[in-house]
């Protein structure tokens, strides 16, 4: 299984010129480079997770870290630094639609995020910063190749901290759609490192803070996710 995003971590190293304190995006096995085991993929059509429900939890995966769950569903927190608390879905899932309810950690550097990701390092994310109270980010990647970041782009939404905005990414073969709250920010076409192999989906919390003081204190809610015409 692929091992969650770092990317953002990785830019604002660069931006604040300084190195990631965070390991970056890797696999525990590249099918590009070697023989891999089959993935465990689902028969199903729609896949609806209520995270408020107790039950729900334990159809995921706890990667790393603890979650819990009440009102609002998974608490994902960060304690102190090098704390980076993942659930992950224990299927990969091809084309389809991935839409997500959450409401994201405030905090300076700390970055609450939901990420497809496959074994050949193929991406789509949607990330918000919490020093940002006013756009999340959204970017993609493929096989791996962050040399650039001009597939990133800043989406507008309100209160992103103390709301549960809807999020969403649509897979049609070819290219993909992301939307907030049903309405369609950005539409990408197939490129040379268009994402477009099998992916895991998996969401966490980091502290990306690279230079002290670092240990940003936070939490963020997964409320739901619903997995629909998965092929």
């Amino acid at each position: 299984m692929p091992r969650p995003s770092l990317h953002t971590a990785e830019l604002l190293s660069v931006l604040i010129s300084a190195p990631a304190v965070l390991e970056q995006t890797y696999t525990d096995c590249n099918p590009l480079n070697t023989s891999c085991l089959s993935n465990t993929g689902t028969t199903e059509s729609t896949l609806y997770y209520d995270f408020t429900q107790d039950s729900t939890l334990y159809q995921w995966e706890t990667l790393t870290g603890t979650a819990q769950v009440g009102s609002e569903g998974i608490e994902l927190t960060i304690n102190e630094q090098g704390d980076a608390p993942t659930i992950a879905a224990p299927f990969y899932i091809f084309f389809g639609e991935v839409p997500v309810t959450m409401k994201a950690s405030p905090g300076t550097g700390i970055i609450s995020s939901i990420v497809l990701q496959s074994d050949d390092l193929d991406e789509v994310d949607w990330e918000d910063l919490g020093s940002y109270t006013t756009q999340l980010q959204t970017d993609s990647f493929g096989k791996g190749d962050s040399s650039g970041y001009d597939r990133l782009t800043w989406e507008p939404i309100d209160n992103p901290h103390n709301i549960f905005p809807e999020v969403n990414w649509a897979l049609p073969a070819g290219h993909h759609k992301t939307s907030i709250r049903n309405q369609t920010l950005r539409y990408k076409s197939q490129n040379l490192i268009f994402p477009d192999s099998m992916k895991s989906l998996s969401s966490q919390i980091f502290d990306s803070t690279a230079i002290p003081p670092c240990g940003s204190k936070g939490s963020y809610f997964l409320t739901s996710v619903n997995i629909r015409r998965v092929v």
